[in-house]
Protein backbone atom coordinates (compact mmCIF):
# COMPACT_ATOMS: atom_id res chain seq x y z
CA UNK A 1 0.00 0.00 0.00
CA UNK A 2 2.83 2.43 0.84
CA UNK A 3 5.23 0.93 -1.73
CA UNK A 4 8.19 0.96 0.65
CA UNK A 5 9.78 -2.33 -0.36
CA UNK A 6 11.31 -4.88 1.97
CA UNK A 7 12.77 -3.66 5.25
CA UNK A 8 12.02 0.07 5.10
CA UNK A 9 14.52 2.26 6.94
CA UNK A 10 13.85 3.86 10.30
CA UNK A 11 12.57 7.17 8.89
CA UNK A 12 10.17 5.41 6.53
CA UNK A 13 8.94 3.07 9.25
CA UNK A 14 8.16 5.96 11.62
CA UNK A 15 6.51 7.80 8.71
CA UNK A 16 4.20 4.84 8.17
CA UNK A 17 3.50 4.66 11.91
CA UNK A 18 2.41 8.31 11.77
CA UNK A 19 -0.28 7.24 9.30
CA UNK A 20 -1.61 4.47 11.54
CA UNK A 21 -4.91 4.74 13.39
CA UNK A 22 -3.07 5.10 16.71
CA UNK A 23 -0.98 8.05 15.55
CA UNK A 24 -3.90 9.75 13.82
CA UNK A 25 -5.70 9.82 17.16
CA UNK A 26 -2.66 10.95 19.18
CA UNK A 27 -0.60 14.04 18.34
CA UNK A 28 2.95 12.67 18.07
CA UNK A 29 5.95 14.92 18.28
CA UNK A 30 9.45 13.92 17.23
CA UNK A 31 11.82 15.01 19.95
CA UNK A 32 14.97 13.31 18.72
CA UNK A 33 16.06 12.16 15.29
CA UNK A 34 19.47 11.04 14.14
CA UNK A 35 22.18 8.51 14.69
CA UNK A 36 19.89 5.56 14.04
CA UNK A 37 17.33 6.68 16.62
CA UNK A 38 13.99 8.46 16.53
CA UNK A 39 12.11 9.33 19.71
CA UNK A 40 8.40 10.13 19.60
CA UNK A 41 6.51 11.81 22.43
CA UNK A 42 2.79 12.09 23.07
CA UNK A 43 2.07 15.31 24.91
CA UNK A 44 -1.70 14.97 24.89
CA UNK A 45 -3.31 11.56 25.17
CA UNK A 46 -7.01 11.81 24.40
CA UNK A 47 -7.75 8.45 26.00
CA UNK A 48 -6.02 9.29 29.27
CA UNK A 49 -7.38 12.83 29.40
CA UNK A 50 -10.93 11.53 28.86
CA UNK A 51 -10.47 9.03 31.70
CA UNK A 52 -9.25 11.76 34.04
CA UNK A 53 -12.14 14.05 33.07
CA UNK A 54 -14.50 11.25 34.18
CA UNK A 55 -12.67 10.89 37.52
CA UNK A 56 -11.15 7.60 36.45
CA UNK A 57 -7.53 6.67 37.06
CA UNK A 58 -4.92 6.55 34.34
CA UNK A 59 -5.04 3.38 32.27
CA UNK A 60 -1.77 1.41 32.52
CA UNK A 61 -1.34 1.20 28.73
CA UNK A 62 2.39 0.47 28.58
CA UNK A 63 2.13 -3.27 27.89
CA UNK A 64 -0.63 -2.84 25.31
CA UNK A 65 1.16 -0.02 23.48
CA UNK A 66 4.54 -1.74 23.66
CA UNK A 67 3.11 -4.91 22.15
CA UNK A 68 1.42 -2.95 19.36
CA UNK A 69 4.52 -0.94 18.47
CA UNK A 70 6.84 -3.98 18.54
CA UNK A 71 4.48 -5.90 16.25
CA UNK A 72 4.07 -2.90 13.96
CA UNK A 73 7.79 -2.41 13.35
CA UNK A 74 8.53 -6.15 13.21
CA UNK A 75 6.00 -6.60 10.40
CA UNK A 76 7.91 -4.14 8.22
CA UNK A 77 11.50 -4.36 9.44
CA UNK A 78 12.47 -6.73 12.26
CA UNK A 79 15.87 -4.99 12.54
CA UNK A 80 14.21 -1.94 14.10
CA UNK A 81 13.88 -2.06 17.88
CA UNK A 82 11.31 -0.27 20.03
CA UNK A 83 12.09 0.92 23.52
CA UNK A 84 9.71 2.47 26.01
CA UNK A 85 11.14 5.52 27.70
CA UNK A 86 8.01 6.27 29.71
CA UNK A 87 4.35 5.24 29.53
CA UNK A 88 1.62 4.78 32.15
CA UNK A 89 1.72 3.23 34.68
CA UNK A 90 5.19 4.86 34.81
CA UNK A 91 5.36 8.23 36.46
CA UNK A 92 5.45 10.93 33.80
CA UNK A 93 5.53 14.69 33.60
CA UNK A 94 2.29 16.61 33.16
CA UNK A 95 3.31 17.66 29.64
CA UNK A 96 4.31 14.21 28.35
CA UNK A 97 2.23 11.05 28.58
CA UNK A 98 4.61 8.70 26.88
CA UNK A 99 7.81 8.50 24.88
CA UNK A 100 8.98 5.75 22.56
CA UNK A 101 12.40 5.22 20.97
CA UNK A 102 12.84 3.47 17.62
CA UNK A 103 16.40 2.35 16.91
CA UNK A 104 18.39 0.48 14.30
Amino acid sequence: MFDVGAKPNLTTEVGILRKSSWALDQPLETIESGGGRIVLRIDRCRTQETRLSKSLSEFPCKNVRFGYLKSFVKALNPDIKVKCIVCPPDEHSKDSWCQWAFET
